[in-house]
This record gives C-alpha cells, structure tokens and sequence, in this order.
C-alpha cells in the first residue's frame, strides 16, 4: 500500500493545508465589523488578503499534481534518501531560529525600539538565511538591515502615522 504522504504528494498536502488555512481565515474576517462611515471597512484588506492566500493554495496544489504526475511518469521514489533526509535537517535549523530571532525582536522592541529590534532581526534573518555556498557579506547585510527598519520606521510615522516603539533612540 503506498504512503499518501510522501515525497511526490507532500507539494499538494502544503497546498491543502495553506488552503484551510485560507478558508479559516476568510471565515474570520466575517467577525470584523463593517464601519457605516465609509464604503470601505476594515474588514476589505484582511479578505483579499484571505482571498490571495486561497488563490496562491490552488496555484500550489496544481503544481503538485503536476510535480506528482511527473514522478510517477518518471516511476521515481516516493521514500526520501538518506543524502535528502540529511539536507532537510540541516535546512530546518535556520528556520528555527529565524523564528527564535522573530519572538527576540518582539520581546525586544519595547524596550530598544522598532530600528534596533528591526535592525537586529533583519541582520540574524540574513545571516541565517544565505545559503551555506555563498559567502556571507556582513557589512553590506548591516547596512542593508539599518536603512530598511530605517526606512520602515519613516514609513509607518510619517505616512502612516503610526506610531512604532522608538526605544533607546531618540526619535
């Protein structure tokens, strides 16, 4: 009997699960209250937001059954190797820590603002994230990492006005 998990399936189980993910959501955004004031509410962002995630799960698993037809054409293995579990171990851990760095900068940024926060997250994202063959550049990843919070930080106060925790520094 074969597996209905496996290697050539797991693109349209992701797919699956985006697009549950996505019909949660829409069912969600039915709570938020549409404002008399205007025409449109708060709640019209958050459902093309849904919608988009909905439309990127079916895009996902139409791209499985294709990827899935392929390989059985191709009579490939649905077991991974021993060289492929390898490699998905070691590309688990940087997102793991991407997500360690995400819930640091969060706890954080009350207390060393949104730049700092921003800037140290972007930083350890960069680092994590490149891959292991390439050679890692850490004065353009800083400057890189400073004028995007920089730049996010003008955004959201001067046309957005919101306000974001300026921390330590004197913004």
């Amino acid at each position: 009997m074969k597996k209905v998990f496996n290697k050539l399936t797991k693109e349209i189980w992701i797919g699956v699960g985006v697009g549950l993910f996505a019909i949660a959501y829409l069912v969600a955004t039915l709570g938020i209250k549409k404002g008399a004031v205007v025409s449109v509410g708060a709640e019209f962002m958050p459902r093309v937001y849904g919608f988009i995630l909905l439309m990127v799960s079916v895009f996902q698993i139409i791209g499985g059954v294709i990827q899935y037809r392929a390989g059985i054409a191709a009579n490939e293995s649905t077991e991974p190797t021993s060289e492929e579990k390898e490699k998905s171990r070691k590309s688990f851990l940087p997102v793991v820590l991407v997500f360690a760095a995400m819930i640091l900068c969060v706890a954080l940024m009350p207390k060393l603002g949104f730049v700092l926060s921003g800037s140290i997250l972007t930083f350890c994202m960069c680092v994590l994230l490149t891959p292991f063959y390439e050679k890692r550049r850490y004065v353009v990843f800083a400057i890189f990492s400073v004028v995007l919070a920089v730049a996010a930080y003008l955004l959201f106060k001067n046309v957005l006005y919101v306000s974001l925790p300026s921390g330590i520094l004197p913004f």
